[in-house]
């Protein structure tokens, strides 16, 4: 009985371990994120990849190491960034400024395109340890497709 016992436990011990991989602290393919959020996130805009400079002045961060920013025609509030920084602080500072640009995209849309604001007031903003994630899209799907990557 005793020999069936200990590979059982060294079996859930092995699992438990493996778990812990997925926490915070893991590693986000940022690529890959997006690809399945451009494809399945169920943007009604079509949404075009911006360079760094650009990034920066909507978000107003520069200490990140990657960043995959995708935006819409402006016609829609819809976009799509992903960040990774250098360390967790460094992620939960620019989470704060991207629930910035979330707050000032939505005092912008109220008086444009008001029906674009329910998207910027559901939209996924996530840090994940060194990461942050933004969806502004019409539907819950990014919310379950980040889910899936941020276990």
């Amino acid at each position: 009985m005793k020999r069936r016992i200990l590979p059982f436990l060294l079996a859930l011990a092995l699992i438990l371990g493996l778990s812990g991989c997925g926490s915070a602290g893991g590693t986000l393919d940022m690529q890959t994120l997006a690809e399945d959020l451009l494809k399945n996130g169920e943007f009604s805009d079509e949404l075009w990849k911006i360079d760094d400079s650009m990034v920066q002045k909507l978000y107003n961060v520069s200490n990140y190491t990657q960043a995959l920013v995708y935006v819409g025609s402006g016609a829609t509030a819809e976009e799509l960034a992903l960040f990774a920084f250098p360390t967790e602080d460094a992620a939960a500072q620019g989470l704060q400024k991207a629930q910035a640009r979330l707050e000032s995209q939505i005092a912008d849309y109220r008086t444009y395109l008001p029906q674009e604001v329910p998207k910027l007031q559901n939209a996924v903003a996530k840090q994940w340890g060194n990461y942050v994630i933004v969806c502004v899209s019409p539907g819950s799907a990014c919310e379950e497709i980040v889910a899936r990557y941020t276990r």
